[in-house]
């Protein structure tokens, strides 16, 4: 598993949703370009966990024998909603808003647009139904429409690496049902061939 990396997500998401859309579009938070024609934004909006993050060790350093350092990785999967949103001052059916979301709910199937998801480390989980919203401005009816896309990813986090331990030697006592001591014990050196 890999985790996506956010700062070409930036880029190459918004970048992939238009060549879908065939009309600009950039994510909200972005300064605003000025459009006369059909745009788009894009907004992601707050990440969920899918069930319990796993911690996983690995080896790290050295040989595979008997490596340096042991490290940590907590790995989890996500699902995060992004918000599609297009804006067109035609309200002719082909150039509304929601025809250009329904392309992109179409070709977001398409299996190389999986493909494309998949190198940038996501994966589609779902799309929602096309939202009309309409606004009036200026006196007039704007087509603007939203479109909610699901998808998953995986979150990984390394701690810091910390000396691998090479052997141990485990010693004890037994004690009785009564809890007295024992005159049996034992004393274990995993790492000693002789018994």
């Amino acid at each position: 598993m890999t985790a996506p990396d956010w700062a070409t997500l930036e880029t190459e998401l918004a970048t992939l949703l238009s060549s879908l859309l065939e009309i600009p579009c950039q994510w909200r938070t972005q300064p605003t370009k000025l459009h006369q024609g059909a745009h788009a934004f894009v907004d992601a909006l707050a990440p969920t966990a899918l069930g319990a993050d796993d911690v996983r060790w690995a080896d790290v350093g050295g040989t595979p024998e008997t490596p340096d350092f042991v490290q940590a990785t907590v790995v989890g999967q996500r699902e995060l909603t992004l918000q599609v949103s297009v804006w067109s001052p035609s309200q002719s059916l082909s150039s509304s808003a929601r025809m250009y979301l329904e392309r992109l709910r179409t070709r977001l199937r398409w299996p190389s647009t999986l493909e494309a998801l998949r190198g940038l480390g996501l994966a589609l989980v779902t799309t929602e139904n096309v939202v009309d919203v309409d606004p009036v401005q200026d006196g007039r009816v704007r087509s603007q429409s939203t479109l909610d896309v699901r998808i998953a990813y995986g979150a990984l986090e390394a701690d810091a690496q910390i000396p691998w331990i090479e052997d141990a030697r485990v010693t004890g006592t037994f004690t009785d049902a009564a809890g007295d001591p024992s005159p049996y014990s034992f004393d274990l050196n995993p790492t000693d061939p002789t018994p």
